[in-house]
This record gives C-alpha cells, sequence and structure tokens, in this order.
C-alpha cells in the first residue's frame, strides 16, 4: 500500500517536473454515496481520494465505505493481514467546457480471515463506468457516476453502482 502511494506521489513530481500544465487539484478527497443493485439492493456511505497527476488522468482510491443492506458492513481500506474494500480506479478525464465527463476503469479485492490464516478468503472485482464532474469553483467539483462491478466471490455477479458525492481540492 505505501508503495502505491509512494509510486502515484511520484509520478505527479516527474509530471509536475516535466512541465505538463495542469489545472484544478492534484489531490482531491471528498464525502460519497452509491446504491448498488444487483442481487440485493444495498446503500453505502464513505470517502474517496482522487490524485490527479496530469489534466487527463486520476488515479482513485475508496478510503473507507459503510455499507447498509442485507446487514451493516464497514470497509475501511488499510494494511496488514485484512485488506477491505480496497480498488483502485483510472479517471479518464475528457475535455469539454462547463461539465467534466470522465470514464473509469478498475479493480478492487477483499481479503479477509475468517478463522485464521488458514481460511483466508480473496474476492475480485473489476469495475468501470462513466461520471460527470461539475465545477462549483475551482477546488469543488459535484458528480455523478453511474457504473458496473462485475464482482466474483466463486461465482461472477454483475452489480450496477450508482455514486453521487463531491470532491474538494486540498493540493
Amino acid at each position: 500500500m505505501k508503495k502505491i502511494i509512494l509510486l502515484v506521489i511520484l509520478f505527479a513530481l516527474v509530471a509536475q517536473a516535466k512541465g505538463i500544465r495542469r489545472t484544478g487539484s492534484l489531490v482531491e478527497l471528498g464525502p460519497k454515496a452509491s446504491f448498488y443493485i444487483g442481487e440485493d439492493v444495498y446503500f453505502g456511505i464513505g470517502g474517496e481520494c482522487v490524485v490527479n497527476p496530469v489534466k487527463s488522468f486520476g488515479i482513485r482510491l475508496n478510503i473507507t465505505e459503510v455499507i447498509f443492506g442485507n446487514g451493516t458492513e464497514f470497509y475501511l481500506n488499510s494494511g496488514g493481514i485484512a485488506f477491505s474494500g480496497m480498488s483502485f480506479d483510472g479517471l479518464f478525464y475528457i475535455p469539454m467546457a462547463g461539465i467534466e465527463p470522465y470514464v473509469h476503469g478498475g479493480f478492487g479485492f477483499d481479503i479477509f480471515d475468517p478463522s485464521g490464516p488458514a481460511d483466508t478468503n480473496t474476492f475480485f472485482s473489476f469495475r468501470f463506468g462513466m461520471g460527470l464532474n461539475y465545477s462549483i469553483n475551482p477546488s469543488t467539483k459535484v458528480f455523478v457516476e453511474p457504473g458496473i462491478i462485475l464482482y466474483d466471490a466463486g461465482n461472477t455477479e454483475t452489480m450496477f453502482r450508482l455514486s453521487f458525492g463531491a470532491r474538494f481540492g486540498i493540493l
């Protein structure tokens, strides 16, 4: 996890040293809400971090999420033996005046250890879709993002996700 964060920071510094001009924030944090529709319907609230090393590309990491539905689940991207709800997405921005559309794609995984190291389970997901950012001011954006998640938990499931929220530039 630390290596990935260092790699993203290094990529951002190299892009800045090369003189690639960008507008907006380098790092954005924000709250979001999501509806998940698959075999069951879920609602989640959480937070994310987006690093935009260049103007047309961003890397998103979901920080935390609480999901309500068939019980309540709490996901916190953490290191060590238990990763929960870890996901990395690439955001490819399409230049347009006023509203900023983007396409996203990435992967996620859950690694958990219900009763000991011999019983470790890993589930993968692939996610893709599109989104729209609307800038309220230079450092604040609101967004809406429909997408599809392909989730493998022994058998492949498809889930529709609709997320919306705000992103606040911190750098």
